[in-house]
Formats: structure tokens, sequence, C-alpha cells
């Protein structure tokens, strides 16, 4: 029997970039510890009584985005967010 998750996708708000529990360097790419447990994705599993999976990426576009929705593990019975970046942030 697998658990409901919540699967969150997005940029740097939902990786949660910034809050105090995430550090990061920039060498050549940005590097951090992992998600934050204080970004919405936690809180919102927290509410819900769900697992968390955060797959926010800092710098994230859209398209970013939507390949890591194509190529992430969702499973049957998980819940995926989105949070959009802005339109006018592009790829390399």
């Amino acid at each position: 029997m697998t658990s409901k998750r919540l699967c969150a996708f997005g940029c740097s708000l939902t990786h949660g970039f910034g809050l105090e529990d995430v550090t990061f360097r920039h060498a050549d790419k940005w590097k951090t510890t992992g998600p934050s447990k204080l970004a919405w994705p936690a809180t919102l599993s927290d509410l819900m009584g769900l697992e968390c999976v955060n797959h926010g990426e800092p710098g994230a576009s859209n398209k970013k985005i939507l390949s890591n929705i194509l190529n992430a593990d969702i499973r049957e019975g998980d819940v995926v967010v989105t949070l959009w970046s802005h339109f006018d942030r592009f790829a390399l």
C-alpha cells in the first residue's frame, strides 16, 4: 500500500530559497542543501496530512518546471501542485 504524497513543483518560491533553513553556494551553479521545511509545500502537506515531495528549483523557468513534472515519479493518489514562474522567465 502506498501513502499519498503532496508533490510540489515550481521555482525558488516553492523550494523556499532564502528561508533560514536553506543554505546555498554559488560557484558554477546554484547548489542548496535541499528544499526548505518552512516553504509552502511543507506547510500545505502538514495541513493535509501528506508526505511532502518538494521539486522546487531556484531559478526554474516554466519550461524547466514542466520538464520536472514530466520526469517526476508521480504515483497514483499523489496530489500534484504547481506554482508556475513568471511568464517572462526563460530557460537557456
